[in-house]
């Protein structure tokens, strides 16, 4: 009797375990938080659509060359900030992603992240964020690239983005389908001119100037296009030919597309790369458009290119999408010479430029120390530079002085002694430096200029001196440096 007795207190032991574990199960899982001590803000963002938000700003329009602050706001579904959850960004080909590189960063306390784009050619293109949670999180902005490249612009070294497609704008017909022909779409469009990719700029005119000498040939070739289709009805789709729209000069084809497409483009999401011609080389060094004998002239200068392609799926269903591109036609310097020097027995090349602020490594500096708190302090340092070059002239090259142009503020020379050695070698030296201003400190370049919130600016090195042979020798980098306020309170 006493055993059975045992038994029967133990199971009303563990019912009341059971409830009281239940209990709590229901408590949590209800996400409440009332009574709680811990804030589960930023890990339960709720993923329904009618819950919560992610805004996105962006600057409408920037100059090409130029850079411009975007920044993402994180609520819940009662308006309070959602921090430390992850926003991932990217953007289309033509707009680089400086800040975050990688694409994704955490929100801040206030549930905001801010971020840096710049504009690597004219056109329109999107910018993207989205949350990891939750498919209706998401957001999309335009920002417009204004006005031509700048000579010597080739971009943003080091800056991601460009994962949505070419930035350009798919017609009507683009849209998702099933057995109609709706369903093709282009994904991405590239402009390669003599093997020249990204830029979106075709040289229309050879010059014979190159060279140390001046004499020698610019590299000079056929203006080419590479285009990414993807096809989403159930039907085999076979592009077959292609016209070009250059507004202000005329259209041109229908121009054949050959083997480049043999068999079409697979159904049910398959996808296939097309190439084609835009403008051939001539040999007067001159460039016509395709399938015309119409010189382009090197006055051209931008232009959205409208880029029609036809063909029919294997239902006989006649099928046609378009696209718009920017592209710059001008007078291009693509000669192979610069960036390096010639000595009597070889040359220099320069292999890597990094730079340093405070003795920290990377590509940000700071220009203004930050209001502390008690007992904290921040100091605004130097920001220096270290070049690495292949000295293959077969002896020491002697340095006189270096000079150091920030974009958009002054160039600064600086006469130094120095010497690279042959095969690799390095040299260092200041970019801006951390001065006193009354109270404060601010950042300033060699010259005196003070140095405000720039943002992601390029900077360009240039080393003067002379070979073994004493042959003059000059050696230019030029790299980006992210100019902004840093909180280094310590």
């Amino acid at each position: 009797m006493a055993k059975n007795k045992t038994s029967k207190a133990c199971m009303l032991q563990l019912g009341f375990a059971l409830v009281f574990t239940l209990l709590l199960a229901a408590i949590y899982g209800c996400g409440s938080t009332d009574g709680g001590s811990k804030d589960f803000s930023g890990s339960q963002f709720v993923a329904d659509s009618s819950v919560g938000t992610i805004t996105l700003s962006a600057p409408s329009s920037i100059a090409v060359s130029k850079t411009g602050g975007f920044s993402v706001r994180v609520r819940d579904g009662s308006g309070s900030a959602v921090p430390q959850i992850k926003v991932a960004c990217d953007t289309e080909k033509g707009l680089a992603l400086i800040e975050p590189t990688t694409g994704v960063e955490l929100t801040d306390g206030t549930g905001n992240m801010s971020g840096v784009v710049g504009c690597e050619r004219p056109g329109s293109f999107q910018i993207g964020c989205r949350l990891p949670i939750g498919a209706a999180k998401r957001q999309f902005r335009t920002v417009k690239c204004t006005g031509d490249i700048p000579d010597g612009f080739t971009g943003f070294p080091g800056a991601g983005g460009g994962g949505l497609g070419g930035g350009v704008q798919i017609s009507d017909d683009a849209g998702p389908g099933g057995t109609n022909t709706n369903g093709i779409s282009i994904t991405d469009f590239q402009v390669i001119d003599d093997e020249v990719e990204g830029l979106f700029v075709i040289d229309t005119t050879q010059v014979n100037n190159c060279g140390d000498s001046g004499t020698d040939a610019e590299p000079f070739g056929d203006a080419t296009f590479s285009v990414d289709f993807l096809n989403e009805t159930n039907s085999t789709i076979t592009i077959t030919n292609y016209t070009m729209r250059v507004p202000g000069v005329g259209t041109f084809g229908p121009i054949g597309i050959g083997s480049s497409v043999s068999g079409g483009v697979a159904p049910n999401g398959g996808e296939q790369t097309v190439t084609g011609l835009i403008a051939a080389a001539q040999a007067d060094g001159t460039k016509t458009y395709a399938g015309s004998s119409t010189t382009i002239s090197s006055s051209t200068g931008f232009k959205n290119v409208v880029f029609t392609f036809s063909g029919h799926n294997d239902q006989g269903d006649k099928v046609s999408i378009s696209i718009k591109v920017g592209i710059t036609f001008s007078n291009a310097n693509r000669c192979t010479s610069g960036g390096g020097s010639s000595g009597e027995t070889g040359s220099v090349t320069v292999t890597s430029l990094s730079f340093a602020d405070n003795g920290t490594s990377g590509t940000s500096a700071d220009v203004t120390a930050t209001s502390c708190s008690a007992g904290e302090s921040e100091t605004i340092g130097d920001t220096t530079f270290t070049m690495t070059v292949s000295n293959g002239t077969g002896g020491a090259i002697t340095l006189s002085q270096y000079t150091v142009t920030i974009a958009g503020l002054d160039t600064s020379t600086v006469q130094q002694v120095g010497q690279l050695a042959t095969g690799t070698a390095t040299f260092s030296g200041l970019v801006a430096v951390g001065v006193s201003a009354g109270s404060s400190e601010e950042k300033q370049t060699i010259a005196g200029t003070t140095i405000g919130e720039i943002g992601v600016t390029a900077v360009t090195i240039t080393l003067t001196g002379v070979d073994k042979d004493n042959n003059a020798v000059t050696i230019t980098a030029t790299g980006s440096v992210n100019f902004k306020e840093i909180d280094n309170c310590s």
